[in-house]
């Protein structure tokens, strides 16, 4: 798998049908990477399972700070 087809299979599962294609710049946050490294992991001729799990481990530590951000900024506003 190139790394051009593991992104466009990405931006498919986070766009919903009849929805328009996600941007690179929503692609590259839901992925926890710039749009700079998200433009890198395209151009990769193959792409290795171990690039993969890392890439996993990315995804995860952008889900918790955007689940942290989502529960934190809240409880700040009130007080």
């Amino acid at each position: 798998m190139t790394g051009a087809e593991l992104i466009e299979q990405v931006r498919r599962a986070i766009t919903g049908s009849g929805e328009r294609p996600a941007t690179d710049r929503a692609v590259a946050g839901r992925l926890g990477m710039s749009v700079t490294h998200l433009t890198n992991w395209k151009k990769r001729q193959d792409v290795t399972p171990e690039q993969i799990a890392r890439l996993l481990l990315s995804v995860d530590r952008a889900s918790e700070e955007r689940t942290h951000n989502g529960v934190i900024q809240p409880i700040v506003e009130f007080f």
